[in-house]
């Protein structure tokens, strides 16, 4: 009796091992590939293309590195956004509240096209990529806080 719960012990033990492994690895290809998986991410929602050159992270805050937000497809030109860096100021455990409470966002070096596509001034560049990012864009990168 006493191998036989030894055995199960060692079986269990062996396999909250291999979880905690591959959850470890999904955790840090996905700290090594934040950069990708944000501008996807941002990319699925404003239906546009985007680029990040890097995230870092720190103690209680990140930084998003060369942020470029690509213009729709009516826009004359390609980029509705570009932003240098991007510092946020906030401790991690504020991100799984509700509400998430940011002490501080800080841009830098920041461009903004702005374009009008009718004299009524009702569309724009900037009123499609709202629109886009208010619609549900299924897709397996979709990010949505259950609260």
């Amino acid at each position: 009796l006493y191998s036989f719960i030894a055995g199960g012990m060692k079986k269990l033990f062996l396999i909250l091992l291999s979880i905690l492994i591959i959850v470890g690895g999904l955790g840090y290809l996905a700290y090594k590939n934040a950069a990708p998986l944000l501008a996807k991410i941002i990319s699925n929602k404003t239906q546009t293309p985007v680029t990040i050159h890097a995230i870092d992270f720190y103690k209680e805050s990140f930084t998003i590195t060369e942020i470029q937000i690509g213009n729709p497809h009516k826009a004359q030109l390609p980029t509705a956004l570009k932003v240098q860096t991007v510092n946020v100021e906030a401790p991690y455990k504020n991100y799984i509240e509700d509400p998430i409470l940011i002490d501080k966002i800080e841009l830098n070096n920041v461009y903004v096209n702005i374009q009008i596509y009718n004299k009524d001034q009702t569309e724009g560049n900037w009123q499609t990529l709202m629109k886009n990012l208010s619609e549900d864009h299924r897709s397996p990168l979709s990010v949505e806080r259950i609260t």
